[in-house]
């Protein structure tokens, strides 16, 4: 369990979450206070403000810098974690040279297949030095790509979750099922990207 909330909270990067989203608009007072400097989410973790949030946004800096993206579509997707543990100070000790530009979206993806250009056409920093640390996360992505109907796959953060995206629905549950099937050492799960969480109820599912 520890290592699947592991690869869940490494994802958080990238969708929005139905939790924080329904407590803001139930105008709960404990989130509201999460979410000041008081609390200072930052401390907890470089992903924790995005998750706040409860939509999909571009960050900046270490995580402070949060801002809108541009409205999402629908896109399946899957998650992968090799449930081996990857602390991200190690990997940004490990990772060498200068970061990439910044490239934010500046314009809404009409679809899975825009989206996955769009980010195809940018990197993850990070990637290199945790594939030093976890060499798993190479197979991961390997084997995301391999899957029929793959649009991309990358490395999520830090690491070690990956992930891939689909145009259709049954492309990542098959997905999902043949990973789950060949490598149950790993933490596989279907998924879909959600731009706006604020309408979605709270699943453990």
């Amino acid at each position: 369990m520890r290592h699947a909330i592991a690869a869940i909270l490494a994802g958080l990067a990238l969708f929005a979450f139905a939790a924080p989203a329904a407590a803001e608009k139930s105008d709960d007072a404990a989130f509201k206070f999460m979410k000041s400097e008081k609390f200072g989410a930052l401390k907890l973790g470089a992903d924790v403000p995005v998750c706040l949030e409860g939509r999909a946004a571009q960050m900046g800096g270490i995580g402070e810098k949060v801002d809108p993206a541009p409205p999402l579509p629908r896109v399946p997707l899957v998650l992968v974690n090799p449930l081996v543990p990857l602390p991200t100070p190690s990997v940004f000790k490990a990772r060498s040279g200068p970061f990439s530009k910044p490239a934010p979206l500046a314009t809404a993806p009409r679809d899975a297949r825009d989206l996955a250009e769009a980010l195809a056409a940018r990197r993850n920093d990070l990637t290199d030095a945790a594939l030093g640390l976890v060499p798993e996360i190479k197979g991961m992505l390997a084997a995301l790509e391999a899957q029929p109907g793959c649009l991309l796959a990358r490395m999520s953060g830090s690491g070690a979750t990956c992930f891939a995206l689909f145009a259709r629905d049954d492309e990542a549950r098959g997905t999902a099922v043949a990973l789950r099937a060949a490598k149950p050492a790993w933490w596989v799960a279907a998924s879909e990207l959600v731009g706006d969480a604020s309408k979605l109820a709270p699943s453990l599912d």
